[in-house]
């Protein structure tokens, strides 16, 4: 009888495990796998490289030599060297140049194509070296979920064009075009705008020093090509559709990749002015 009441018990376990725990298990080898695969996903794409541009996810990883029209994944680093520069697009149309020997991370990015704004997001840090951007659809829709950090202040966009560089011996300059931008660091913050577009500081515990005359660096020209992104890249926006096809490739002299045209020479244009581009990518007006 004993024996019998066990066996009864044991069997109730069983199956208790069999109607809970193994779909449990099976749910969350699902929810692993989709999380794996969203991760994996193409973020955004290059546009064109001058030089070389190297990407990695972590310190052990072999970097990947990027190429025109290779992906690029949430939690990338970027590195250009002294003699590089490039450019790539995200999938919610943000445009981002960087200049010689830059290093810049994607610590996060969620785009959903605006199906719920509040959950898209884009951080990315400049650990060194500049940049040049225009931001897309994520500040648009919800600028608090955009942010851009340096090692000694924070920026925050409302739907711009910036130009961003920092180097221990320069210290950290910001210049905006187009729109406003708001930096910050432990002693306070500032806005910056058409009327107000520069700013420097040297450490995160230095008051920021607003000025209306362009810091050294960014008076270099950095070119910016004003694009949509492929309709192939994970989770694009929709095409445009004034473009002209088959359109030869110009792009910045000495950039490789995707069999377009080299040589060409573009220059650094006005903010928010259109520069030709080639087959995979769209002319942005």
């Amino acid at each position: 009888m004993k024996y019998l009441m066990i066996k009864r018990f044991l069997t109730l376990i069983t199956l208790l495990i069999g109607v809970f725990f193994i779909p449990a298990y099976f749910f969350l080898v699902r929810a692993q796998a989709a999380a794996s695969s969203a991760e994996s996903a193409a973020i955004a794409q290059v546009v064109w490289v001058k030089g070389s541009i190297n990407a990695s996810i972590t310190k052990e990883e072999k970097p990947r030599l990027l190429k025109r029209g290779d992906p690029i994944f949430a939690h990338d680093t970027l590195t250009t060297d002294k003699v590089s520069s490039g450019q790539i697009v995200f999938s919610d149309s943000s445009l981002l140049s960087l200049k010689e020997d830059t290093v810049f991370r994607i610590d996060e990015y969620k785009f959903n194509q605006g199906k719920d704004p509040s959950q898209e997001k884009y951080v990315a840090s400049l650990v060194k070296g500049g940049l040049r951007t225009i931001t897309g659809a994520i500040s648009k829709g919800h600028p608090e979920n955009y942010k851009l950090v340096t090692p000694v202040a924070t920026i925050g966009v409302r739907g711009t064009e910036l130009r961003v560089n920092w180097t221990a011996a320069s210290g950290l300059e910001v210049g905006v075009y187009k729109g406003e931008i708001v930096v910050k660091n432990d002693i306070g913050q500032t806005t910056l705008n058409s009327s107000n577009p520069y700013v420097i500081v040297h450490k995160a515990t230095e008051a920021l020093r607003p000025t209306t005359t362009p810091p050294p660096a960014l008076k270099q020209q950095l070119p910016l090509q004003t694009v949509k992104p492929p309709a192939n890249l994970v989770t694009a926006l929709p095409a445009a559709t004034n473009t002209t096809p088959g359109k030869p490739t110009v792009a910045p002299t000495g950039t490789t990749g995707g069999g377009g045209a080299t040589g060409e020479g573009v220059k650094s244009v006005a903010p928010g002015k259109p520069n030709p581009s080639s087959g995979d990518f769209k002319i942005c007006n």
